[in-house]
């Protein structure tokens, strides 16, 4: 981050900031570690357009969650066989409005009556994906209740129903159960565990499926000094020996959904110092745009502050209490000098639970310097309330390989 590329963003703050350079360098690492399987970039990690025409270029498939995302996923120039909707919940009109446009993943039972509903006003043949809640969890041979997919004990009422479905083809089985996994031991169990599930599913379901979607799971440390990332090339090892083992699966494509892997790193969130102000002994640097700006570390600020044992992974809203890190810069791009000073970094809303940061140690800022905020490509702008008392919301940019910077 050189005093120059800075010094051109400071005008633009409060923006995010993503760099074309790591967002490829990570799609071209997963394509490496994983050969046999496909990846669909998981569009409400970030929906920058820019981003999406990245992922098109690089031959990625798109997991959307919503029917919006769909149509982002086809403006990007996504081939309708490459968008998988998969998300509980999805209306009559969310159906009809994207059925033959992506591949639909049912994510209930009521749901497939929809989809045999419309595809029978159209006079088609539709083929579905079916998301399932598996009889097992990441981390236990137990199951758990789920607001996704059917359940494992639903196969047979799952079965009858597709039966009197003249108008649906099962052609893919779908599940997902944690994010953010660190461990290539537990992904490697929860993967050979899916393929037997899977293969039962489809036997149950009479089906030679063309694709198994194992949802997300790739994690990556957000807090370096107390986190290791995953070993790809064991981890895509540890999936490759898994394939290959059920005669029913041998012509499905498995997919994995990128999660954050390719954009957390690629994105840094800069905001203004707007005052800085003293208060019974306590700094507070005060910059635009926090929670309404970037709302995670304000609320991993909150988790923790109100509960110090606060369990990790309560995604994608929290992952732990060290996983960003701030830096300060004038606005010339030199870096803040020293001497640090403890402050709390807070935001310029009406309510005191607008903290970015507490009891941080930072060089001593004026207004109109810049903060820096790290891990701000995934789940940052999207998921922050940008209209929450009315300001005006941050600007995205992409940093272009080559040193461009395209709003």
């Amino acid at each position: 981050m050189t005093p120059d590329f800075v010094a051109r963003i400071a005008p633009l703050s409060p923006c995010y900031v993503y760099e074309q350079s790591v967002i490829r360098k990570n799609l071209s690492r997963l394509q490496s570690a994983f050969p046999s399987c496909r990846f669909l970039y998981s569009v409400k990690a970030n929906p920058f357009a820019a981003i999406l025409s990245d992922i098109t270029r690089a031959g990625f498939g798109t997991d959307a969650a919503s029917a919006g995302e769909v149509s982002l996923s086809l403006k990007a120039g996504i081939a309708p066989n490459n968008i998988y909707f998969s998300a509980p919940g999805k209306t009559a009109h969310d159906i009809a409005s994207t059925i033959g446009s992506c591949r639909i993943i049912a994510d209930s039972l009521h749901e497939i009556e929809l989809l045999e509903q419309e595809a029978f006003s159209r006079k088609k043949i539709e083929k579905i994906g079916v998301r399932l809640n598996p009889d097992f969890s990441m981390l236990s041979e137990a199951g758990a209740p789920s607001k996704f997919g059917i359940d494992a004990q639903e196969l047979d009422e799952l079965q009858a129903l597709l039966a009197r479905c003249s108008h649906l083809t099962v052609t893919g089985l779908h599940m997902h159960l944690q994010s953010q996994m660190l461990d290539v031991e537990a992904l490697s169990r929860y993967w050979a565990k899916s393929f037997e599930f899977f293969n039962r599913a489809a036997q149950r379901l009479d089906i030679h499926p063309d694709f198994l979607n194992f949802g997300s799971g790739i994690g990556l440390a957000y807090d370096q000094a107390h986190e290791i990332d995953l070993d790809l090339e064991k981890l895509g090892a540890a999936f490759e020996k898994h394939l290959g083992k059920f005669d029913r699966l041998a012509h499905a494509q498995p997919l994995i959904e990128t999660g954050r892997f390719v954009v957390c790193r690629a994105g840094t969130y800069f905001t203004p110092v707007v005052d800085v102000k003293k208060s019974c002994g306590k700094t507070f640097v005060v910059v635009r745009n926090g929670v309404n700006g970037f709302l995670r570390p304000a609320l991993a600020n909150l988790i923790v502050s109100n509960n110090t044992q606060a369990r990790d992974l309560q995604e994608p809203f929290y992952t732990n209490r060290h996983a960003f890190e701030l830096k300060a810069f004038r606005s010339d791009g030199t870096p803040a000098p020293a001497p640090l000073e403890r402050v709390d970094v807070v935001g310029n809303l009406c309510t005191a639970l607008d903290v970015v940061a507490a009891g941080v140690d930072l060089p001593q800022v004026r207004p109109g310097d810049l903060i820096a905020v790290s891990n701000a490509g995934s789940y940052a702008y999207s998921l922050s309330p940008l209209a929450f008392s009315s300001h005006e919301p941050p600007k995205q940019a992409y940093l272009l390989e080559n040193g461009d910077l395209a709003c």
